[in-house]
């Protein structure tokens, strides 16, 4: 099927695949009038419909966030990027798609929805000569940069997460008792803490981040509470993280 949408005036075009895998379900979306891409997994039994809502808002998301910002053309630019003889500068924050065109034996940087080559994209680096370049290489499927966000460093240090989420889980405890006022707010704070395992399992040490898990399931089985269904959920996102690694 095809989704058309309109972002700040520009007419964008996908075709939307599906794709089922022992698992997971893949949705991706492909522009027929550029080269955006976008995709999710989700699992083959979960609402279908709601996936297709989220690969529509992430591209909203992907395309409204621009890496390349447009330059007036009364200067020449000498390390501006050159398309369709408008010129363009990095923003000191953005994103890319990795892509090698096989018959050509050429790898482009795809950025906005356009190819660009390497060498384009080194010369435009030079705007930022003597400055350090972080990355971070992601899944296609992972979450992508929209306005207001950043990328920020996280520890996937083993001892550091449990000390985060010990430290997370004091804040709402009475010495080793949860009252059913605070569950809720507790699940929702310790969800930036299972995330930093989820990192931990895609970039770290997947034996120690299953052990990490163990861990945290361990200590939430042991706080006392009153609430009708505290810590099931958190038990439940934790199996899901480490029963990928």
């Amino acid at each position: 099927m095809q989704s058309t949408l309109d972002v700040d005036g520009m007419i964008h075009r996908f075709e939307i695949s599906n794709m089922i895998m022992p698992g997971f379900s893949v949705w991706k979306a492909e522009e027929l009038e550029g080269d955006y891409q976008f995709e999710i997994l989700v699992k083959p039994e979960e609402n279908q419909a709601v996936a297709i809502e989220h690969l529509h808002q992430k591209i909203l998301t992907g395309i409204g966030y621009k890496t390349l910002a447009r330059k007036p053309d009364r200067y020449f630019i000498d390390n501006a990027i050159h398309i369709n003889k408008e010129q363009y500068s990095l923003n000191s924050i953005g994103t890319c798609r990795i892509q090698h065109a096989e018959e050509e034996n050429q790898v482009y940087l795809v950025i906005d929805g356009k190819n660009i080559p390497l060498p384009d994209f080194g010369r435009a680096l030079t705007a930022f000569e003597g400055f350090n370049m972080e990355f971070q290489i992601r899944d296609l499927s992972e979450e992508v940069l929209g306005k207001d966000m950043v990328l920020r460093k996280v520890s996937i240090n083993p001892q550091v997460i449990i000390e985060h989420f010990e430290k997370t889980l004091g804040w709402f405890l009475q010495g080793d008792f949860l009252s059913y006022r605070h569950a809720s707010a507790c699940t929702e704070a310790l969800f930036e803490r299972i995330e930093e395992l989820e990192l931990l399992c895609k970039y770290g040490n997947q034996e120690e981040a299953v052990e990490v898990g163990k861990r945290m399931k361990q200590r939430l089985t042991s706080v006392e509470h009153d609430s009708d269904d505290f810590p099931d959920y958190l038990l439940k996102m934790i199996d899901e993280v480490i029963g990928t690694a």
